[in-house]
């Protein structure tokens, strides 16, 4: 099994933030790399504009992007990877812990 390294795409300025990282991840290892990309990252983009933006950078890269509508959504697509999950900002708690 190969590594992962699964980068989380919540906010529009996160594109930003993982564009370098992306690339660094991409060149410098041999992990799998993947973008996963919250149903509220492509709702808060009423252009669309970063959603292309991210998709194009991926497309160069070789990287794919998955939606992911739910956590549970997520937690499938995470299923079997293990390695590193990144996220570029800050993610709300929606656990029963709230947030502890």
């Amino acid at each position: 099994m190969s590594r992962s390294i699964i980068f989380l795409a919540d906010q529009v300025q996160d594109v930003n933030i993982i564009r370098p990282l992306l690339a660094l991840a991409r060149r410098h290892t041999q992990a799998d790399v993947m973008v996963m990309a919250t149903s509220q990252f492509f709702s808060r983009d009423g252009t669309g504009v970063w959603q292309m933006e991210l998709r194009a950078i991926c497309g160069r890269l070789g990287i794919p992007v998955y939606e992911c509508a739910s956590p549970f959504e997520a937690v499938r697509l995470l299923q079997g990877n293990h390695g590193l999950l990144i996220a570029a900002a800050e993610i709300e708690c929606r656990c029963p812990c709230g947030g502890a």
